[in-house]
């Protein structure tokens, strides 16, 4: 504890009880007494660091990429996201959809389980995405790592921002975290959870869609685990919804990551991307639309 009468000086923004000590650790800049910066403060600040040295050194963490095999191009460039990467990380080899049998898709895939109903039936890409992701999320508990970045194969990392951004998210977000780390701009109204000098921490009533690039805690990966053992829809439409996982999504900006899809030849998922106006896509966006107004409406249920 600080000694009597000595205030902590904490820059940026802490709006959530559970940040604790990992929180305080990155915001803490200096501990002034009345009479400037005497002996016993810098003592004070200099035992603090000490602590929050001591605390990054001892937690267990590591990085995966995602990447299908089949797919060289994009396989060949997430072997060169790893150096890039500030932790120790692998390549996690991806579960090709299109290899599975009918069987084995009946496993785990079972149209209309959850609420909002899903309007569409998923593409095999889509479940061998959805199987990849919980094969991270094995790792992490298998493992029993203390979170791990999980990255899919068609990001840019920015290094001069990427390692402030993952020691961020792992000092100030509190246990149990699942963190998103965007390629698209964020919604403006997203509630501030913590902020720094450089980027923040934000909750956007909406989670929003992809999954780029994550910091996963171990314990937000025991709970997507237990509630995805069947699956109806993509994982990022699962993710959105924090009344059935449990597991409400936080979110970094900047991120320092950055889209590559198109650079690497577009989506392995299968999704068409055709501009031509059909019934049949009319109707498409007519159900999605309706998709996404439910679970705003879900989403915005106890939100602050």
């Amino acid at each position: 504890m600080l000694p009597a009468g000595q205030e902590s000086t904490v820059h940026g923004c802490l709006s959530d009880s559970g940040i604790g000590a990992n929180g305080l650790s990155c915001y803490l800049q200096r501990v002034p007494d009345s009479d400037q910066r005497s002996k016993e403060s810098k003592a004070v600040s200099s035992w603090l660091k000490n602590q929050v040295q001591q605390w990054w050194d001892n937690v267990n963490y590591r990085a995966f990429v995602i990447s299908l095999e089949r797919a060289k191009e994009r396989f060949a460039h997430a072997a060169t996201l790893l150096p890039q990467l500030p932790l120790e990380g692998e390549l996690l080899p991806a579960v090709d959809g299109n290899a599975m049998s009918p069987d084995e898709v009946g496993e785990v895939y079972r149209q209309r389980q959850h609420r909002p109903i899903y309007p569409f039936e998923l593409l095999s890409g889509e479940i061998g995405c959805f199987l990849s992701h919980r094969n991270a999320w094995r790792q992490i508990v298998e493992r029993k790592l203390d979170a791990a970045l999980v990255l899919e194969d068609d990001v840019c990392i920015d290094q001069d921002e990427f390692g402030d951004v993952v020691e961020f998210a792992a000092k100030i977000c509190p246990p149990g975290a699942f963190v998103q780390l965007p390629v698209r701009p964020l919604p403006s109204n997203a509630t501030v959870f913590a902020c720094g000098e450089r980027r923040r921490v934000v909750c956007p009533q909406v989670t929003p869609l992809r999954t780029s690039g994550q910091w996963v805690s171990r314990q937000a990966a025991e709970k997507l685990l237990a509630v995805t053992e069947k699956f109806d829809r993509p994982v990022d439409s699962f993710l959105q919804m924090h009344w059935i996982t449990g597991v409400r999504l936080l979110a970094i900006e900047p991120s320092g990551l950055s889209d590559m899809t198109a650079d690497l030849g577009g989506s392995t998922i299968g999704v068409s991307k055709s501009r031509r106006l059909t019934f049949q896509k009319l109707s498409r966006e007519i159900y999605r639309a309706w998709y996404r107004w439910r679970i705003a409406r879900l989403s915005s249920v106890g939100y602050r």
